[in-house]
Formats: C-alpha cells, sequence, structure tokens
C-alpha cells in the first residue's frame, strides 16, 4: 500500500474501510499508469495525490450534508476526464447512482480501465458526450475544473431535475462569487446558493464549494 497515500486520507479524518483504501491504491496506480500516454494530470506523484484526489474528497462531509437533503436517484461527474472527482466519490460512497461523462475517446477508455481496476464498473456508469448533446435530466450534477459557469449555466439548468442541485469545485471564494455573479441572473431564478470553503492538506489555496438546489 502506497505510504503517501495512507498518510493522505488521514489528515482528512475519514472513515475509509481497508476495501476502499485497496480501490483508492488500485485508482492512483491506474492513474500512473496511463498518465504518460494520456496526458491526464500534469502533476507528480504526491500531487496526484493531494491536488486531485485528497481535494476531490476534502469536501466529502459537505457532499453528505447536501444529500441527506436531497433525494439522489442519478447523479452525473461532468466532464470526467481522469475520473475527479466522481470515481473516489463513488469509492466512499457506495449507493451513489453516478454516471462519468465525457467527450473524449481516448479519456472515455482510460475511465473504463480506471474502473474495472477501481471494482466499480458494475456499480459507475460511463456516457461519452459532451454536455450539449446529453439527454434526461440527474439529480446531482458534479462537476471540478470544468468550464467557467457563465459559459455553460444554461445546460446545467436543463440537466438538472427540479428539486436537484449542482457541487462545483471551484477556488477562491471570491473569484467563485465572481463567476456566478456573471451566471445570466434569469437563469438563477429558483436557485439556492451555497458557498462553502473548504481545506485542503499541503495545499496552499482556498477551495470553495460552490452548491446551487433548484427549486421543485
Amino acid at each position: 500500500m502506497d505510504r503517501g497515500l495512507v498518510s493522505a486520507l488521514g489528515t482528512l479524518g475519514l472513515d475509509i474501510a481497508d476495501g476502499q483504501l485497496e480501490s483508492l491504491q488500485k485508482y492512483l496506480t491506474e492513474i500512473e499508469l496511463w498518465n504518460p500516454v494520456y496526458k491526464l494530470i500534469a502533476a507528480d506523484h504526491e500531487g496526484i495525490i493531494y491536488r486531485h484526489i485528497i481535494d476531490s474528497l476534502a469536501p466529502l462531509p459537505i457532499l453528505l450534508e447536501l444529500l441527506s437533503s436531497h433525494q439522489v436517484s442519478a447523479a452525473a461527474d461532468l466532464g470526467s476526464g481522469n475520473g475527479m472527482p466522481g470515481i473516489p466519490l463513488s469509492i466512499l460512497l457506495p449507493e451513489l447512482p453516478l454516471t462519468l461523462v465525457e467527450r473524449s475517446g481516448r479519456r472515455v477508455g482510460f475511465l473504463r480501465n480506471a474502473l474495472a481496476a477501481s471494482g466499480l464498473s458494475k456499480r459507475v456508469s460511463i456516457l461519452q458526450s459532451d454536455i450539449t448533446e446529453v439527454t434526461g435530466t440527474f439529480d446531482l450534477l458534479l462537476f471540478r475544473a470544468f468550464r467557467p459557469l457563465p459559459e455553460i449555466f444554461g445546460v446545467l439548468d436543463g440537466l438538472l431535475a427540479p428539486g436537484g442541485a449542482m457541487f462545483a469545485y471551484k477556488g477562491q471564494l471570491d473569484q467563485a462569487r465572481k463567476e456566478l455573479g456573471e451566471v445570466d441572473h434569469t437563469l438563477l431564478e429558483g436557485y439556492q446558493v451555497d458557498f462553502r470553503p473548504y481545506a485542503v492538506p499541503r495545499l496552499d489555496a482556498q477551495r470553495t464549494i460552490c452548491m446551487l438546489s433548484k427549486g421543485i
């Protein structure tokens, strides 16, 4: 077992079962195996762990709080790319019905391998599509290092079911507020907005979750 990964997960104070730790280890191994080919992440070993895997998991308590007040029968990780935050979250949330949405065929190939290696193939699905071509709706939309909100909010609104929520990983709080402020105000009608800063060990930068809950 990778001591760096174990140590990093320990800093989050999460209750992680041995099987989940093994799945995270296999996912990390898969990333490092395919990273030279697919250019998934521009980071070294420690950077992959802290700036990506740990960053994906650090706001888990915020997500759990959201899930306690929302019924989620379908969730999507939009622009999944390297599988984050979707795959780490799925490992720790086995009941989350998740679809990874990714338009790149090469990255979809990686995601299939990563799901198989992590033991998630039977409960996490992949949809190869641009978000503008996705049909149907989801109760929860997750996205990290994705397109700016003003560019895609109209599409996101169409993908989100009534009563659903968006869970967007963003950087500094002020920047997240500014980004949301540039969204067409008519699109935001009926949404409840909540900004929740969170800390990532060894990451000297503010991180913020922007949650937008859509009224029924």
